[in-house]
Parts: C-alpha cells; structure tokens; sequence
C-alpha cells in the first residue's frame, strides 16, 4: 500500500455558537477540526467518504468522538491540558490512517491553532465503491482487496451487467480483455462461461491494480476446481495458504485437502501449508462428490542462512610493488576490489594497515568502505609512500566489519640503494716511488654529497709518466647510495735520485784513475762517474760516463772524481758526491773486495813504494765457528784474523812475488770448525802493486 498526507487543522474556540456548544459555562472551550480537502494522487470523491476518530485524554477525563462526513466537527472540552489523537477511517469503518498525538491546552477565553499530519494507507487505485444498473438478480456485492464479488440470487443468472464504480485515484484507466479505455470502462461486460473477468486499473501517478470480477452463482453446475498457485517453495518451517476456485465460483462445496508425504508438507482442511522438512510434496484438493481436483507441488528446503562474506581482488596472500631505486618516482597504485559475496549487506568495513616496524610506508585511499549490497562491489586503492629509505617494507592491509567479516593480503616494496652519478672524476699527481694515499687529488664532483678515495691506497703510483688507477665515490649517505668506482688518470713524476757514497781511489796509473766500487743502489739505479781537476759548481758540465776507470791523460794534478745516481726513467740524476783531491804522489794501495763470503774486511790504508819497507795490513773480523786461512797464488801464507803484506824488491816476506808490479790475488777462505763441517766460505782480494 501506499501512503499519503493529510494535513487536519484543529481549531480551540471559545465562545462559538450555542447550537455547537455541548458545555457553555465558564471553564469550558470547543475544540473544532476542520476536514481535509484532497490531495493531487487521490480523488475528492474519495476523501469526502473518510470518517475521523478524535480521541482526547487529560486530566480532565477522557473524551472520543467520530466525526462522520457532514457531521458536526465541534467537541466541547473542560479546560485543561488534553493529549488529542486523531485516527482516519474509510468508509468500511478500517482505520487507514493516524497522526502523532499532540498535547492541546484547553483555556477559557482563547484561540488555539494545531495543526497534524495523519499518513494514510492507500491505494491510487482502490475501489471503494462499485454499483450495477441493474440489481434486480443481485444478492450482493462485496469488494475485497484484490477482486469484486457479484452474488447472484439462487435460482437465477445473468450474463451481463451494467456497472459504475468509483476509486481513490485520480486520471484513471483501464485495460479489459486486451482493450485500453481511457476515459472509463465499458458500460457493459459480458462473461466468460467461468462467470469471471479480469481488468486493470492505472492511476496518472503510475500505479496499477489488478482486479477479478467474479459472478458468484449458486445455482450453477459444478464444471471443475483450481488451485491460485501450482507450485510453490517453502522453507522448513513456513506456511502459506493455498486458495482453491470452484466453477462455477461461490458453489456451495466441500472440500478436502491432502499431502502426497507428510513428512514434507502438512495441509489443514483450510489449505494452509506447513513445511516440514526439505523434499517435495503433492498438495491437492478435491471437491467432495464430485471428483474435480487440484494439485500444487510444493519444494521445501532450508532456510538460507544469513551469510556475511567479502572476497578481494588481490591475486594471492601478498602483492609486491616490485623494486625501486632510492628516490623514485610514484608508484601506480593497487586498485583492491572489495566483492560481497554473502547473502546479507556487509555494513560498513573499515581499511587498516599495520606494519611490525611501524613504518607508515603504505597510505590507502580510503579507511571506511559504505554497506556493500548482496552482489555489489567497492573498491580503495593501497600504494607506497614516497621519499622511502633503501630497505624492505612489508604491511598487512585488513578489511573488517560486523558479523565477522575480516580479509587481509600482505604488500611488500623494496627500495635499493641509488647509483650516484659523478660529474667529472678527480685527477691526481704523485712522485715516482709514492703511494696512492701520497698522492694529490684535484677536483671531481658528484649531485651527492660524498668522498674520492683510491680502490688501493696502500699500492704503489706506478712509473713515471700517465698511469690509470682505479678510485671509489662514496656517497656520505651510504645507506641510501652505493659506492662507484671508475679510472682515473694520475700524473707520476720522475723522483729524486739517490745521494751516493763519496767516491774512493781503487787505483791510479799515469793517464787513469779507477774508482773503488760501491754499493748498489736500491729501485734500479746506477752510479755515473767523472773527473775533474777542479771542483764544479754545475755538475751537468761534467763528462759523466758509467764505467769507473777515469780518463785523466788531459788533466792535470789535483783530481776531483764526482759520482752520482744516473738519470733514468723513473728518477732524475741525484746530487754528485766529490772525492777528496788527489795529488798524484804516492799512490796508495787498495785492496779491492772481489767476493763477499759474509766476512766483514778491514782494509788499513797504506802507501806502498817499490823502494821497500812498506806494509799494508789487511783485518778480517773473524766469524764464530771459523778458522781464518790467507792464500796466494795457491799457497797457504798463514792462518789468523789478519796479514800484512810487505813490499820489498829484494826480500819480500814469505818469499811470494806479490812485490812485482802488476795485478795479485790475495784469497781469504773461512773454514767451519763444526761437525759435520760447513762448506768454506771464500773471498778474493785484488790488489796491485805499482812502481812509485
């Protein structure tokens, strides 16, 4: 049914005319109610048929009077506060309507004004009235919610009838046997040899109704029964009521009513199903006597029972953003598709996200989704923040709502640490025989903050000349950006060259001068060599040469021999060392070391003369464990840590010849004394004896 409004004035009046007053006397006012007129979905006709129950209560006492159409609308109240209520009714005396109760004060000597708003339930398309042209052969009729009942007098029948009704909506139309009329129906129908006819009735507003004219006439044969529903579902537990049609309509019959299985379907003698457990029973009813049926199939099955349930649209337990580098850009977000698949709405569902770190890395679009609908669907979206530190980020994302309803997927999303990227890479000098950490870094700039430092500090720069060595950028942020390596070119100067021993005489002749041998130098370098007869303030302007003999038939007494590291790829020449003046006179002997065998030899200078008497004494520092053995020329001089040797052209010592002029050799041999015996260890001494 549908409602509609009414709005009902109610009027307190003092002092209105006497033939209205129940009471006049002081203390006493009339309350009066101004009928409705009506409203635009249903017909004046039909208002102008409402009756209107007005029921006070107060302290007073309690008053109820029905005002009926052309009634009197007064109602005479003792003052004082009243609650009035007023219920509408149709013509067949059924309440289709009640207001909100509303308390009215009741005060001698004024006016009050109240206004209700009554809801009706209606129709647009009720029938309320229905009268025939002709009711000679009409017992009765009866207008029920959906059909209209014509009793004929028994004994008699009729084939036509000619009719007017009226009904509470406005613009009415019709459509009977496949006809529309708009301007009202027929004035005559005829009927069917079941005595029934079905018509429609349409409103302006849209509604319709379907009504069924039966002509209900006892004395007519018995033609057969029906049933208003042939198969019809049922949950255990429900009834319903099955409405059975004899032909012809109102006849004067028994009716019995059975079930094909009780344990399913139970039937009254009414027709009012019972359902009883899930299967499938035959209801039918047969009319006593005669033998006519009618059956119904009734299915029974349980209850569905109210399910709450959501699925989401996320693929698996857990989606994955994938990787990104620090510093991205946004991410598309996750589109989460929320579907009830329940049989209930859902209610509202709330959105949360939780990580165990407590990182908000994640934001939803949404933390509250509205009911969804048995069937429909929502949806909210889930994606990273920006501006993520290098890590991995994991959250649970959870839908719940009452009833039960809870899902939940997992998202993760990596962010990796960044490539830095390096402008210009630095470049670098050094000096030959340093380190890479000894070296000078210039320039090299980055976007990031960060360092240059060397892949191999520790490593040697490499020769002189343009080397390539590998560097490393880290960024000062090393938790958000890796380190980069890359070459870089680094300059490697020459270095200085090493400061030598200063130059001894090993032996002189008239035109030569032959220097002592020293020590290696360490890194490849050699010693060059030159003489001069005075000493100079630029070495360059000296005749430098590798071998130590020294050409001097040009110069003249004194000598300056000069020795200095040599210049070559890696150093450039060292600072020359110069040899004390030689004058040239009195040559002096020197023993020249020839093999190291580990002794340590302590060589006194000396001055030999070929004129005789003179001795040079050579010391040897005697190892432990070793006995000291001289030799010349193969023979056994003596045994000792040390020897002298005496030139003497006429009886020289040990009768050996080492005082003729020209090269000898003098061999110490070190012999072990342990056991077994260690190989001997051997050194030989050149010396040579010149003519003064």
């Amino acid at each position: 049914m549908k409602k509609i409004k009414l709005i009902i004035i109610i009027l307190v009046v003092t002092g209105l005319f006497s033939s209205c007053m129940m009471n006049d006397r002081d203390g006493y006012g009339t309350l009066v109610i101004n009928l409705p007129a009506g409203r635009s979905a249903i017909s004046n006709e039909f208002i102008s048929t409402l009756s209107y129950r007005v029921d006070c209560i107060g302290t007073p006492g309690e008053v109820s009077k029905t005002l009926r159409p052309n009634e009197s609308t007064a109602i005479s109240l003792a003052a004082g506060e009243w609650i009035v209520t007023i219920t509408v009714l149709n013509a067949a005396d059924h309440e289709i309507g009640k207001s909100d109760s509303k308390t009215v004060n009741i005060v001698g000597g004024s006016t009050t004004r109240e206004t209700f708003d009554i809801s009706i339930d209606t129709f647009h398309c009720d029938i309320f009235e229905f009268n025939v042209t002709d009711p000679d052969n009409i017992e009765t009729i009866k207008i029920n919610e959906d059909s209209i009942e014509i009793f004929v007098i028994d004994g008699t029948t009729i084939t036509t009838i000619e009719f007017s009704l009226k009904h509470t909506g406005k613009g009415i139309s019709y459509s009977y046997d496949g006809s529309d009329f708009i301007n009202g129906l027929p004035d005559t129908w005829n009927f069917s040899d079941n005595n029934s006819l079905v018509f429609k009735v349409t409103a302006e507003d849209g509604s319709e109704k379907i009504y069924t004219v039966y002509i209900i006439n006892p004395g007519l044969p018995i033609t057969g029964i029906s049933l208003d529903k042939n198969e019809l579902e049922l949950f255990v537990g429900d009834t319903a009521a099955l409405v059975a049609t004899v032909i012809p309509v109102g006849a004067d019959v028994n009716l019995t009513w059975t079930t094909s299985d009780v344990t399913v379907a139970e039937v009254d003698t009414d027709g009012i199903v019972t359902a009883i457990s899930p299967g499938e029973a035959t209801i039918t009813v047969t009319i006593e006597g005669y033998g006519y049926t009618a059956e119904c199939i009734v299915t029974v099955t349980y209850a569905p029972q109210d399910i709450f349930a959501i699925l989401l649209s996320v693929q698996g337990t857990t989606h994955s953003f994938g990787t990104a580098q620090f510093g991205y850009s946004p991410l598309n977000p996750l589109n989460v598709t929320v579907i009830n698949t329940g049989n209930q709405p859902t209610g509202d569902l709330s959105v949360t996200i939780s990580s165990a770190a407590g990182i908000s890395a994640f934001t939803l679009s949404t933390v509250l989704i509205d009911s969804i609908a048995v069937g429909a669907n929502a949806n909210f979206t889930v994606v990273p923040v920006i501006g993520l530190a290098s890590g991995t980020y994991t959250a649970i994302v959870t839908i719940t709502g009452g009833n039960g309803i809870s899902a939940q997927f997992n998202v993760s999303f990596t962010v990796n640490k960044a490539t830095p990227n390096v402008t210009s890479w630095p470049t670098a000098s050094a000096v030959f025989g340093q380190t890479l950490s000894q070296a000078i870094i210039t320039g090299g700039s980055s976007p990031v903050e960060g360092t240059f430092t060397w892949a191999t500090p520790d490593a040697p720069v490499g020769n002189a000349g343009t080397q390539s060595h590998s560097m490393t950028f880290t960024p000062l942020d090393i938790g958000n950006y890796n380190a980069i390596s890359g070459n870089i070119n680094i300059t490697v100067t020459k270095a200085n060259g090493i400061n030598v021993e200063k130059p001894v005489l090993a032996s002189f002749t008239g035109t030569t001068i032959t220097v002592k041998i020293m020590d290696p130098l360490p890194n490849g370098q050699t010693v060059e060599y030159a003489v001069c007869s005075q000493p100079v303030s630029n070495a360059d302007d000296l005749d430098w040469q590798d071998e130590r003999e020294l050409d001097i038939s040009q110069l003249d007494a004194p000598y300056y021999i000069y020795a200095r590291s040599k210049e070559n790829a890696n150093y450039f020449a060292g600072t020359p060392n110069v040899s004390s003046p030689i004058s040239g006179q009195g040559i002096s002997l020197t023993i020249q070391e020839i093999k190291d065998a580990g002794l340590t030899l302590d060589v006194s200078p000396l001055i030999l003369s070929r004129q005789g008497g003179n001795k040079a004494t050579i010391t040897v520092t005697n190892p432990a464990g070793y006995t000291i053995e001289w030799y010349y020329s193969g023979n056994l001089l003596e045994t000792g840590a040390s020897i002298t040797l005496t030139v003497d052209h006429t009886a020289p010592e040990y009768n050996v010849a080492y005082n003729l002029p020209g090269k000898h050799f003098l061999t110490v041999r070190a012999v072990s004394s342990s056991e077994p015996p260690e190989p001997p260890s051997v050194t030989r001494i050149e010396f040579e004896v010149i003519e003064e």
